[in-house]
């Protein structure tokens, strides 16, 4: 795999670009964990069935037709939270998940559709706020999941108590591609990929991918957020507003 290098400041270091790919077309689907780029167990302590991925297709800088697997983004909501104590942002992904289940009429009463839940500083984008304030960032597993949430959370469904959700009505690829500042025909850039393999011989220092390919493109990778290499803003940062 030949290297896009690129002088690109990270963390106060230039790095190689292992991959570049032009952003001209997404989607997403769920699937399996795959042990190699995906966690096994929630940070709410609990296994995992399904991951989302987003995909990527474009060309890189070489005119090669590629397509990303993308790896560690998850579809989000937020809520504001009268407390900054993680056992109560426990109970409210707890109380969540009872109440999507409640509302199905077959089907596992005991799965699990939260992800994870952090307490995040934000500033409110109405009215006039000196300084932030807690919310509850709660990640989900499936993006359909994400009205059904919404709905129940405003609804008083969750912990007795209404919820004004924020952010719900973002489309899972706009939310990941706000988040990290990325927008079409803009390259995306790793510090690391891991090439699906083909037929073909290859080099013995190339990161490979253990999951079959599943495209027509020239290249697939499976890459993870955590190496994305272009600047993006932080939820929480002094210019974060919701």
């Amino acid at each position: 795999m030949n290297l896009f290098l690129l002088a690109d400041r990270v963390d106060s270091a230039f790095v190689f670009m292992a991959v570049a790919v032009r952003i001209v077309l997404t989607d997403h689907y769920l699937t399996s964990v795959n042990g190699q780029f995906d966690p096994i167990y929630s940070k709410l302590r609990h296994p995992i069935r399904q991951i989302p991925i987003i995909r990527i297709f474009g060309p890189n800088d070489q005119g090669k037709k590629v397509c990303l697997h993308l790896h560690g983004v998850f579809p989000y909501l937020l809520v504001k939270s009268p407390t900054d104590e993680f056992r109560y942002g426990e109970q409210l992904a707890q109380s969540l998940d009872l109440a999507i289940n409640l509302t199905f009429e077959k089907g596992d009463q005991d799965a699990k559709h939260v992800y994870n839940i952090q307490l995040v500083q934000l500033v409110p984008i109405y009215g006039f706020h000196s300084k932030k304030i807690p919310f509850w960032k709660i990640e989900f597993y499936n993006p359909a999941i994400i009205r059904k949430a919404s709905e129940l959370l405003l609804a008083g469904a969750v912990m007795n108590q209404e919820f004004q959700p924020h952010e719900a009505h973002v489309p899972f690829n706009l939310q990941f591609f706000i988040d990290f500042n990325l927008y079409g025909m803009n390259f995306i850039l790793f510090k690391k990929a891991n090439r699906r393999q083909t037929d073909r011989p290859t080099t013995t220092n190339e990161n490979l991918s253990s999951i079959p390919r599943v495209t027509s493109c020239e290249l697939e990778f499976d890459v993870h957020i955590d190496d994305i290499c272009n600047d993006r803003p932080q939820i929480g940062a002094s210019n974060s507003f919701v």
